[in-house]
């Protein structure tokens, strides 16, 4: 059992990453792709920062959201969990870039989150659902 503490954290995050999963579906509505991207990036840290808290960590950096989505995928022995994260390190890329189209976008955003969805999942909550 999640102490409380860790419980709040863990929520506070998953809460971040459903808002910033709508919104991601919502840009993709109204063709603003690179807007998409930024928002599929930010629900994958903050699914990243879920897992973290609930083991007690607090990242508060690039690189260490990074690292621990390395160790995540070893932990869980699966490879997809980091193949999914680094699909949504090149969204956050495209925000800036503006560099992918409409059907990269959607197919890098699903797999984020099918990832989403795993880790959700392994932290006992809710599945974000699509449509």
């Amino acid at each position: 059992m999640i102490d409380t503490n860790k419980k709040k954290a863990v929520e506070k995050h998953i809460l971040q990453a459903y808002k910033y999963l709508r919104n991601a579906y919502r840009s993709i509505e109204h063709e603003n792709y690179e807007k998409a991207s930024e928002f599929f990036w930010g629900a994958t840290a903050q699914i990243i920062k879920a897992v973290a808290s609930s083991k007690g960590h607090d990242l508060k950096s690039h690189a260490k959201i990074v690292n621990f989505a390395k160790e995540i995928s070893k932990e869980q022995n699966d490879k997809g969990i980091y193949d999914a994260f680094f699909k949504a390190k090149s969204l956050h890329s495209n925000f800036y870039e503006i560099s992918l189209e409409k059907f990269e976008v959607e197919e890098a955003g699903s797999d984020v989150v099918k990832m989403i969805n795993k880790l959700l999942r392994l932290l006992g909550y809710e599945e974000f659902v699509t449509k």
